[in-house]
């Protein structure tokens, strides 16, 4: 089994809102996750593992415009959550409402906090941001 890893930083899903296409990225995202991400702050696994799996199976069944798709997308946001490296979080763009995916979370706070955690954040006179751990290896970077 390969090592498991961060979530890389951006899209899971881009262009669409509709339910049945968030139902199928979202899903088949979770199922990759499960498989090759790190997952963050969970004291069960194996209770949520189960409960992923089957949100994962009810994604091909629900009916799309049901509330129950609607219900399902939310929980399947939280569940992708789940597998958020540090100071990142699961949803849209800030810039574009239809782009869903893992987004650092950069602002004054958050970067003061990630520093006072052990974390060393680099950020460049581009712009470019880098979260690292306190062994000096990359968590996630943004150009």
């Amino acid at each position: 089994m390969a090592t498991k890893k961060y979530a890389p930083i951006g899209t899971v899903s881009h262009g669409t809102m509709r339910e049945e296409d968030l139902l199928d990225s979202f899903s088949a995202e979770l199922s990759h996750a499960m498989r090759n991400y790190i997952w963050q702050g969970m004291t069960d696994k194996t209770e949520a593992f189960a409960r992923f799996s089957q949100m994962i199976e009810d994604s091909a069944s629900v009916a799309p415009e049901s509330e129950d798709a609607m219900r399902l997308i939310d929980e399947l946001f939280d569940a992708l959550d789940s597998f958020s490296p540090p100071y990142t979080s699961f949803g849209a763009n800030e810039g574009d409402g239809a782009d869903y995916g893992w987004w650092p979370i950069i602002d004054a706070e958050s970067l003061e906090d990630a520093r006072d955690s052990g974390y060393r954040v680099e950020i460049s006179d581009h712009g470019n941001v880098a979260l690292y751990d306190s062994h000096g290896r990359e968590v996630w970077s943004i150009i």
